[in-house]
């Protein structure tokens, strides 16, 4: 290894990590296409990992391709702060965020501009 190893333990969380259970419910859904989703996901979906609802493990998912955790968690932690808010879904806040400025907050990540579009 070189003078910037990984980590010994898993950084990104666990069970004291947070997160909301994703509710998945067909007959509140607006489309077909949303029927069939929501269907899918009560009947596949881990709602939960690690402690972490399924748009926050996307999410680091997302940071933690083609770099290390030790690059990553900075970006991850940059981000849940300025677009985890209370009262707000973290999903809804990243749909809405300027592709430039999401992109400043998780430059530590590397590959930033294409993760920002992601």
């Amino acid at each position: 290894m070189g003078e910037d190893p990984e980590p010994a333990v898993n950084i990104s969380g666990g069970e004291a990590g947070g997160g909301v259970v994703a509710e998945f419910d067909p007959a509140t859904a607006d489309t077909r296409a949303e029927r069939v989703v929501d269907r899918l996901g009560q009947l596949y979906w881990q709602k939960r990992y690690g402690g972490r609802d399924a748009v926050t493990c996307l999410v680091r998912t997302i940071l933690s391709q083609n770099t290390s955790d030790k690059a990553s968690q900075p970006a991850h932690d940059a981000l849940v702060e300025r677009y985890d808010v209370p009262d707000a879904d973290l999903a809804e806040s990243l749909a809405a965020a300027e592709q430039a400025t999401l992109a400043a907050t998780i430059s530590s990540a590397g590959l930033y501009n294409q993760k920002s579009c992601s």
